[in-house]
């Protein structure tokens, strides 16, 4: 029963970790059309998401992992101040 309990908090981790590298060290409105297109994000939910909306089942960590891996660049980042 512990490793259960271990798997699913690893699991849980790895969402929260995938999550949090987007939405927290992206800027939302510099992701591209072409990766919003690959993980089925419209222009709404990008705009729910960046309003912390993560609701919908199209907004998965293989979703976030996609993006986070495409779209990690200097030009997606907040600076600092805006951080």
């Amino acid at each position: 029963m512990e490793e259960l309990h271990s798997t699913a908090s690893l699991d849980q981790e790895i969402r929260d970790e995938a999550r949090r590298n987007v939405m927290d060290f992206l800027l939302m409105e510099n992701i591209s059309e072409e990766t919003r297109e690959a993980v089925e994000w419209s222009d709404t939910q990008v705009s729910l998401l960046n309003e912390w909306y993560t609701m919908d089942e199209t907004l998965s960590i293989e979703a976030f992992a996609y993006v986070y891996q495409h779209e990690n660049t200097a030009q997606n980042r907040p600076s600092a101040g805006a951080a």
